[in-house]
């Protein structure tokens, strides 16, 4: 299995890869990613990247492009390393990506590789194949034109039938045979236990990245204050950064007595971090870790 992503920031779907890879080499099966982010600026979390080390091989945005002037953003304007390819796609079944860009990357690798190999796409943000009204910009109509026509549905891997379901309403796309999956691969050997008993002050935490859909960054702040005013003493710190990250700020700082934002940080902090907490706030594999 090849997977085809950005880098390994701390994330919730970083951490899941992680964790497949982990459950895949236990399986005695093989797991190859290709991370296109070049290395250098990094975007991986040091502890993320090693432990994904331990059980995949990691193929970077050099071993498969020529080296090129032009960024490295603007993938199909610069030429694939044939010699490379064949390497990479030994003894793989299948590649998995999860956004457009990446699957008509992986299409191009096929074909400069001359393999037919599935290409299944996980849709873990569904924005990020329905957002948008009808008039699409041009690129974004060959993103859809794609994923919901070249490729058949039943390659497409949603994590909840609320997801399929809201996809074809936004998208007027029939993808009647796409997979449903829950999110997680759980490692029983690591469990974590922690007693829970509420202190007179309630300390919750929210992690993960920044962005727009997740919402309850932007008025769960506003929610904390009235639980205080109300009487409940409780205080939320939110760790993460991102796209959204100054409309965060802007929320948390007119309740500063009640909420606090702080950077993310690292991926082998997170139970240390996180179990000091009695509450968390959050959704998909920030929840299973």
């Amino acid at each position: 299995m090849l997977i085809i992503y950005g880098a390994l920031g701390l994330g919730g779907i970083e951490t899941f890869f992680v964790r497949l890879a982990k459950d895949r080499f236990m399986s005695n099966k093989k797991t190859k990613i290709l991370l296109l982010a070049p290395p250098e600026l990094e975007k991986n979390d040091p502890d993320l990247f090693n432990e994904m080390l331990k059980y995949a091989d990691i193929y970077y945005f050099s071993d498969v492009f020529e080296n090129s002037f032009i960024n490295w953003r603007f993938l199909f304007l610069h030429r694939l390393k044939n010699k490379n390819l064949e390497k990479m796609l030994h003894d793989c079944k299948q590649i998995h990506v999860t956004d457009s860009q990446s699957a008509l990357l992986a299409n191009n690798i096929l074909a400069k590789a001359n393999k037919k190999i599935p290409i299944t796409v996980g849709m873990y943000h569904s924005l990020e194949f329905s957002w948008g009204e009808k008039k699409l910009p041009f690129f974004e109509r060959v993103n859809r034109n794609f994923i919901y026509k070249t490729l058949s549905s039943g390659n497409l891997m949603c994590f909840s039938q609320n997801t399929k379901d809201f996809v074809v309403k936004k998208t007027g796309y029939e993808i009647k045979n796409a997979k449903t999956f829950r999110l997680g691969v759980i490692d029983s050997n690591q469990g974590y236990k922690k007693s829970f008993k509420l202190s007179k002050k309630i300390k919750m935490c929210a992690v993960g990245r920044l962005t727009d859909f997740k919402t309850y960054n932007f008025w769960m702040p506003n929610v904390i204050k009235e639980l205080n005013i109300s009487g409940c003493d409780i205080h939320l710190d939110i760790y993460g950064d991102g796209g959204s990250v100054n409309t965060v700020k802007s929320a948390v700082d007119k309740v500063s007595d009640y909420v606090s934002l702080f950077p993310p940080f690292n991926y082998s902090n997170f139970n240390k971090i996180v179990s000091e907490y009695d509450l968390f706030i959050g959704s998909g594999t920030a929840i299973i870790q």
